[in-house]
């Protein structure tokens, strides 16, 4: 990866990541961060997903302070062979994230079966499938790229004032 500065990502650009990112579920190389709590990641897909949020919400005084705290000291040992970082705040949902949701209905199959997790493993014909939407809808998208130019030279020039 580039230090390139991306101001924003085109659907084309979050479908295409969303394949690769299913692509690396599937074959194992791209894991969910596993939580020291196995019915969490039971009811998730293995764990917390990289570049999500996770929002630990509650009542004052209700313990959020400490399952966080517990999440990550657990969290850097149980997955001591991954690079991390803890800190990831975002406000909303990455394109890939978007893509994946979109394949599922498409594709027939859930979010957690798309990821590769809890016992299922996506097959190459289901991927197949999956990339072929992928194309459509980025070919789809392609008609817009011109105007989508402009408006990304738009935001860098009222960026770089």
């Amino acid at each position: 990866m580039t230090n390139k500065k991306i101001i924003w990502q085109t659907e084309k650009a979050g479908f295409e990541e969303a394949v690769e990112y299913l692509k690396g579920r599937a074959l194992g190389a791209i894991q969910s961060m596993r939580t020291p709590w196995k019915s969490f990641n039971s009811a998730t897909v293995d764990g917390l997903e990289w570049s999500s949020m996770t929002v630990i919400a509650g009542r004052p005084a209700s313990g959020k302070t400490a399952i966080l705290q517990h999440l990550i000291r657990d969290a850097m040992e149980i997955n001591s062979t991954q690079r991390m970082r803890v800190l990831n705040f975002q406000l909303e949902m990455p394109k890939r994230s978007l893509a994946i949701r979109e394949f599922s209905a498409a594709a027939d199959l859930s979010y957690k079966q798309l990821c590769s997790a809890g016992g299922y493993n996506l097959s190459a014909t289901e991927l197949e499938k999956i990339a072929k939407y992928a194309e459509l809808r980025i070919r789809s998208e392609e008609h817009t790229s011109e105007l989508q130019s402009r408006l990304h030279l738009v935001c860098r020039l009222l960026l770089e004032k």
